[in-house]
């Protein structure tokens, strides 16, 4: 446990501290709905966090994943907690609600919008807005070049007018919110280069019906005893590295 009060920039401090950037980046990915980590951290902040290391041969070849973190910025508390429920991990509040929203398909930054076309240079990456499955890679009609891809079971995105797919996808292939699913073009019937996106929900007769883009879908949240149990042990685990004296001998 180390500490360095005099750093305002988070990338300042935890080099500071030698803590890995795979781990500061984990840290910014999973707070990046809620914080601008470039602007609010001069307020004042405190992290503590648990994650992963992984050995070989007795020394400590490589960070894994963050397991918990307590984030407080001035007067707000945020936590999150790593869980596995036999179907994929994610991050979790405390209280179980899932940490995950929705992407803005071509900058790759949080965004609340209501539009559904957004120009960019030919060739930008366009990536998924949530974790998914492709339902759909080819031409259609109008959309020209269009990959759809199911969330959940109940919803789609769509993305169209690509220049093209990335590679080593395909109907059927699993894909991880942020990743690249093709380059924006302007095939079909499209004047100028931009992403045509849509957003889908299954209806009580199981059809699908075209929607405005909501402002964030979060992940349906976790409500397991062993989440809660999990929580716990983290929570515990951090509390009492907060308490503790150390004695640092260079």
């Amino acid at each position: 446990m180390r500490s360095d009060p005099a750093k305002a920039s988070l990338f300042t401090a935890t080099d500071a501290i030698g803590l890995p950037e795979a781990i500061v980046l984990q840290l910014v990915e999973i707070f990046a709905g809620d914080v601008d980590f470039h602007r609010e951290l001069h307020r004042g902040y405190r992290c503590t966090l648990a994650y992963e290391v992984h050995y070989r041969d007795g020394q400590i070849d490589h960070a894994g994943r963050i397991l918990a973190v307590d984030l407080v910025i001035h007067n707000r508390r945020l936590q999150a907690y790593y869980f596995e429920d036999g179907q994929g991990g994610g991050y979790y509040s405390e209280t179980g609600r899932a940490m995950k929203k929705r992407f803005h398909p071509i900058l790759g930054v949080w965004r609340a919008h209501r539009g559904v076309d957004y120009a960019a240079p030919i060739g930008s990456k366009v990536l998924a807005t949530a974790d998914g499955v492709v339902d759909f890679m080819g031409e259609q009609g109008n959309f020209g070049k269009l990959v759809i891809v199911q969330h959940q079971d109940r919803f789609l995105t769509y993305y169209g007018h690509l220049h093209g797919f990335a590679p080593g996808l395909g109907a059927g292939s699993l894909v991880e919110r942020g990743q690249v699913i093709g380059y924006v073009g302007m095939t079909g019937l499209a004047t100028g280069p931009h992403v045509h996106y849509e957003f889908h929900v299954r209806n009580g007769t199981g059809d699908w019906v075209s929607l405005p883009v909501p402002e964030q879908v979060e992940a349906p949240p976790v409500n397991s005893p062993a989440y809660f149990r999990t929580v716990e042990g983290y929570r515990g685990q951090m509390q009492l590295a907060a308490s503790a004296h150390f004695v640092i001998l260079d």
